[in-house]
């Protein structure tokens, strides 16, 4: 919430003047307001006591009330950019968890040989034998790259390693509604919001429903 500005204002220069003028001297208010008695100490000290609390987002959503926003005020989540790959441009995939487009989410999204998906971006890996050889990342003696992760406990608290990449954890749930808003669905038996559960959470006849719970393409085998 942000305190409307603009009666306070009024309130504190009718204050003024009123202090002002109970002290001999002469005060001119500015134009539109008028003039009040010594009296008007008190009602000018309750006018801004009373002053109403104008709901808006930011200062800008106030500036025609001129309103300040004060620390800790609430302000809207913006709405997710995207719910599936299909809505991001070519090349680029949705990250569910947080709604946005991404170059990748795992290493699975990075089509050039010795890619690492690092940070949400494809990049080509760096060559390692050990950890040490690898700022800020750890090293897959599998690959022989840095990556962002190897297990779980190389992510923050909040983020879980799929694909050698850091990604959020899934939200726990009970039913599909409680992941409607992420444009996911209920795992039925790891109460996880998913990408998909089964295939018909898929693209129809282009994709199928992965292991990792994730839509994939479908690639006809030679033969």
């Amino acid at each position: 919430m942000k305190r409307s500005m603009r009666s306070e204002r009024q309130a504190r220069l009718l204050l003024g003047w009123a202090t002002a003028a109970t002290l001999g001297c002469s005060p001119t208010l500015p134009p539109g307001l008028t003039p009040r008695p010594d009296a008007a100490l008190a009602d000018a000290a309750d006018a801004i006591a009373d002053v109403p609390l104008v709901p808006c987002a930011t200062d800008a959503g106030c500036a025609d009330a001129g309103a300040v926003a004060e620390a800790g005020a609430d302000v809207p989540v913006a709405p997710p950019t995207c719910h599936a790959d299909a809505e991001c441009a070519a090349g680029r995939h949705c990250d569910r968890d947080h709604g946005a487009c991404v170059d990748c989410r795992t290493r699975s999204d990075c089509a050039g040989s010795g890619q690492v998906c690092t940070s949400q971006r494809c990049e080509v890996g760096t060559s390692c034998t050990s950890s040490r050889q690898c700022a800020g990342q750890v090293c897959s003696a599998a690959l022989g790259l840095c990556v962002d992760c190897n297990v779980d406990v190389d992510c923050a608290a909040d983020q879980t390693c799929s694909d050698n990449g850091c990604v959020a954890r899934p939200r726990s749930c009970t039913s599909s509604r409680q992941c409607s808003d992420l444009g996911l669905v209920c795992h039925p038996t790891r109460m996880r919001c998913v990408e998909c559960a089964t295939d018909d959470d898929c693209a129809v006849g282009t994709q199928f429903c992965g292991a990792d719970s994730r839509c994939a393409p479908r690639v006809c085998a030679p033969g």
